[in-house]
């Protein structure tokens, strides 16, 4: 009876598992198959809520009048009979909410929430076990319609505010405060500057002394508010960001007095040039600072900022665990690829465990750059070095494909993200026979990476032998769609289409050389044990 128990244990176990992975429609399909099924379907299907409408529906049918330019959506009839058992059940599940209202039925009127308010017969909290919200508004009705949503238990918040929401950023932040919220991350990005409720957002820094993660805009960085993070000794990461191009004269200034941010592990920042960036690593560092996240946007003249960037990084952070860096420049006329002596010094430093170069210009490497990376970070398990730069460069420029079996013999143990720029081949006959494979390589990123026609099957073989089966190769260019040439914006998507299609027929013939040889290796592996048991005998 006890291993009959254990066993049905297992199975809903299972179903729960296998419903957690389906999409929102079939786990709704699941609900109604039955009363078992429905209680492991629901809390998985509002546990996560990509919209507040779905909700509100439940009480009744929510529509925009078509007819009436700019109206907001509203319930279509009375909520005096609404099933408010089924509302509150279902409001109890929900841990996640997101919410933009560019993307809902019209924006929402404000006596949507007023009717429920009103009518509701149960006081207490709207959704009372959220624990994360995500808002993103274009008007102060939206903005303040968060409001509700807040709850004591709530954990992260993200907000985005556009031009218009001014007057409400001071009241919501007065107004989580007033509600006891204790955050251990918040991320906020608006397109108007905070100073005017700097005291607001200071005051509210000090009611948050769990805050451990923190995304601000750069232009928050002003006295009252960076002395006030100051006094956060739980906060380990910070991420500041910019909204669209307003770069000139901002950015992070790292030389914090000494004692404050002593718990900060980690930073991103933007900056406008590589110098300046280098500039801002002088002075006090906090001792725990391990991984380091910069975006500069840089002319020609900031080209070689690059070597002395992480010369000055690596003097300042020697223990550095991540390096992210996205490095731009605006223009094809400056394009030229960098030899690996331009970040040779981060040998140095031996913890590395992630690397990532976003660049216009290749970092290119050879042979022994490879196995001097190897013995440099034996913990190294992500490494890109910017596949995807601004075409069209020289034919010469990257490395040969041939190279990933030296990543192979170096890195088999470890690495699991690789992005390298690969020029095209010489020779076809790219035999991949007694090379070791990447057992744990679960992302290899080509970028634009030229290919021609005739070299496709070689690749898709000499890949299908190097890179273990569920591999995804990543193609194509995701920054910068258009770039300055010539006085004008030259658009970039074309060449961006055509390494995504020439390394989308690469990818599908990995995928059937793999499925292919599963049966092969299964045949083999049978054939083993056999042998292994005759021998036993």
């Amino acid at each position: 009876m006890a291993n009959t128990l254990a066993q049905i244990g297992d199975v809903e176990d299972v179903i729960s598992e296998i419903i957690g992975l389906l999409p929102k429609g079939s786990q709704a399909a699941a609900a109604r198959v039955s009363s078992k099924w429905n209680e492991i379907a629901l809390p998985k299907l509002w546990r996560d809520l990509d919209s507040v409408v779905s909700l509100l529906e439940l009480l009744a049918p929510i529509e925009r009048d078509e007819s009436v330019s700019n109206s907001r959506a509203m319930f279509t009839h009375s909520l005096r009979d609404a099933n408010w058992d089924r509302f509150h059940a279902r409001a109890q599940l929900v841990k996640s909410l997101k919410w933009d209202d560019t993307d809902a039925p019209g924006i929402l009127a404000n006596e949507i929430f007023a009717q429920v308010l009103f009518h509701r017969p149960s006081v207490g909290y709207f959704l009372p076990n959220l624990e994360t919200l995500t808002w993103a508004a274009t008007v102060e009705a939206t903005a303040l319609q968060l409001l509700p949503m807040v709850n004591p238990s709530l954990k992260t918040l993200k907000l985005t505010f556009h031009d218009g929401c001014e007057a409400t950023a001071g009241l919501i932040l007065e107004s989580l405060v007033a509600r006891g919220v204790g955050l251990l991350q918040l991320e906020i990005s608006t397109s108007f500057h905070i100073s005017d409720i700097s005291d607001a957002v200071a005051s509210f820094f000090d009611c948050q002394p769990q805050l451990m993660r923190l995304g601000l805009p750069n232009y928050y960085t002003i006295d009252t508010i960076v002395v006030a993070l100051g006094r956060l000794r739980s906060l380990r990461e910070i991420y500041l960001t910019t909204w669209g191009d307003e770069l000139a004269g901002i950015g992070l200034d790292l030389s914090f007095d000494e004692g404050a941010f002593e718990s900060l592990e980690s930073i991103g920042w933007i900056d406008t040039h590589l110098w300046s960036a280098a500039e801002r690593l002088q002075g006090h560092i906090p001792s725990r600072l391990t991984q380091i996240h910069l975006s500069t946007y840089a002319d020609h003249a900031d080209n070689p900022g690059l070597t002395n960037f992480i010369s000055a990084l690596v003097d300042a952070i020697p223990r550095l665990e991540s390096l992210s860096l996205c490095h731009f420049t605006n223009s094809r006329d400056f394009i030229e690829a960098k030899s690996f002596r331009s970040i040779e010094s981060l040998l140095k430093c031996k913890g590395l465990m992630s690397l990532q170069i976003l660049d216009n210009e290749p970092v290119v490497v050879v042979e022994e750059d490879v196995i001097r990376m190897a013995q440099a970070w034996p913990h190294l398990h992500r490494l890109h070095l910017t596949p995807e730069p601004i075409d069209p460069l020289a034919p010469d420029v990257g490395a040969p494909i041939t190279l990933l079996s030296v990543f192979a013999q170096f890195f088999t143990s470890k690495l699991e993200h690789l992005g390298i720029y690969i020029r095209p081949a010489t020779n076809v006959a790219l035999s991949h026979a007694g090379v070791a494979i990447l057992p744990r390589l679960r992302t290899l990123a080509v970028g634009t990476s030229p290919v021609r026609d005739v070299d496709k099957s070689a690749y898709a073989a000499f890949l299908a032998g190097i890179c273990p089966p569920g591999i995804v190769i990543q193609s194509g260019r995701h920054h910068l769609s258009k770039i300055f040439t010539d006085g004008r914006y030259e658009d970039s998507r074309e060449e961006r289409a055509a390494a995504e299609n020439t390394w989308g027929q690469i990818r599908e013939q990995v995928r059937e050389i793999h499925n292919f040889q599963r049966p092969m290796r299964y045949q083999l592996e049978m054939v083993r044990m056999e042998n292994a048991c005759l021998r036993l005998r």
